[in-house]
């Protein structure tokens, strides 16, 4: 009975993973308090201001304390002392006090000074209700023989997570398992628990590396919120990085002899592993199968989405749109190779001889894309 709605139930969780993602929620607001006085002047401009601003943007919920009031008093030197507001105007309780999101506004002049900065800080707080971690900067541009290319618009994040993806899914490692389960179970099993247990390992596959490109994306977002210092150097190592290992798996297309192994391989002490998981042939040790096999198989297989997720924490959107098409492309090679044995074009044995002949070839793209990611970021395209 478990088996048979544990496909289901990992849809469930799999839907509440990606709900944080979905943005801003309808009945989520971004809190604004306002102090005010009402026998002050640039309190009364600021207010019709800070109503205009509230009819214009329904995620921004503006709270309203007098402060003749002793509580809203109270609260005033709380929030004021909470965000950095000055000690000596907290004391007076100088107004108007404006705090929204992480910043305050002390006084107000008119809505082209006082007024501009507040909205232009509640339209950033907006835009970061798509997830995204970083200000919106200029479309980042370069040159190619005299065309301008820009590599911040949407299509071409599209384009690049597409192509990243799909070289990155005909990576030796990823198919040689899962070839390895259909055979196996073709012969031992049946027919149907083959393709049933392809198409788990190959979804399995996708959630491991989507929620691994999550934790990336976290992770330079927590460097640029809090150690904004160290990004540079960072992206510097990542492009050296990135630059030796293309040398290293394009070296594999020119020099890899019969027989040999490719560069970055899952390695050896992980194969009668692989092949244990295999033999169980049940729903459960398929799930692990995937999850095993993706993890030894980092060396072999993430360094381009790695670089993917670095390059979607520097933009002003929602990263998880273009993970998911990332990792769509990604197994999209392992659907095509299930669909292929499962309807009987070919023989998973056909399949392995294939992987085995194109790995250089697939070994030498990977290899030049990662080359010219590690030339981006080692020049600061990215």
């Amino acid at each position: 009975m478990i088996k048979k709605f544990l496909p289901l139930l990992l849809i469930i969780a799999f839907g509440f993973l990606l709900r944080p993602s979905l943005g801003l929620a309808e009945d989520s607001k971004i809190e604004a308090y306002f102090f005010y006085s009402t026998t002050c002047p640039h309190c009364k401009a600021e207010e019709g201001f800070l109503d205009k601003i509230e009819g214009k943007y329904p995620q921004i919920k503006i709270n309203r304390y007098e402060v003749s009031n002793k509580d809203n008093q109270e609260l005033y030197k709380q929030i004021g002392k909470k965000y950095g507001a000055p000690e000596q105007a907290l004391s007076l309780i100088s107004v108007p006090l404006t705090v929204i999101g992480d910043k305050y506004f002390l006084g107000y002049l008119d809505e082209k000074t006082t007024g501009a900065e507040i909205e232009n800080h509640i339209k950033s707080l907006i835009g970061s209700g798509n997830e995204s971690c970083s200000p919106e900067k200029p479309a980042q541009s370069f040159n190619f023989f005299g065309k301008e290319i820009k590599i911040s618009s949407t299509l071409s994040l599209i384009g690049m997570g597409s192509v990243l993806g799909l070289a990155n899914g005909i990576n030796p490692c990823t198919i040689s398992v899962l070839v390895m389960l259909l055979a196996y179970l073709l012969t031992s099993v049946s027919f149907k628990q083959a393709i049933k247990s392809g198409i788990i390992f190959a979804t399995g596959v996708f959630l491991f590396y989507f929620l691994l490109m999550i934790g990336v994306y976290k992770s330079f977002c927590f460097f640029q919120e809090n150690l904004i210092g160290y990004i540079g150097p960072i992206k510097i190592g990542l492009g050296a990085v990135f630059l030796l290992m293309g040398l290293w798996m394009a070296k594999d297309f020119f020099f890899l002899k019969p027989g040999q192994r490719v560069s970055f391989a899952i390695p050896k002490f992980a194969h009668p592993i692989i092949k244990k998981f295999i033999s169980y042939s049940s729903l459960p040790a398929v799930i692990l199968l995937a999850l095993f096999s993706s993890l030894v198989e980092l060396p072999c297989a993430f360094a381009l989405p790695l670089s993917y997720a670095a390059i979607l924490a520097e933009k002003n959107i929602s990263p998880y749109p273009y993970f998911l098409l990332y990792n769509f492309f990604f197994v999209l090679p392992l659907f095509v190779i299930i669909a292929i044995v499962g309807f009987g074009f070919s023989k998973a044995e056909n399949v392995e001889e294939w992987r085995e002949k194109f790995k250089k070839n697939a070994r030498l793209v990977s290899g030049i894309l990662l080359l010219l990611l590690g030339l981006a970021f080692l020049f600061k395209i990215f």
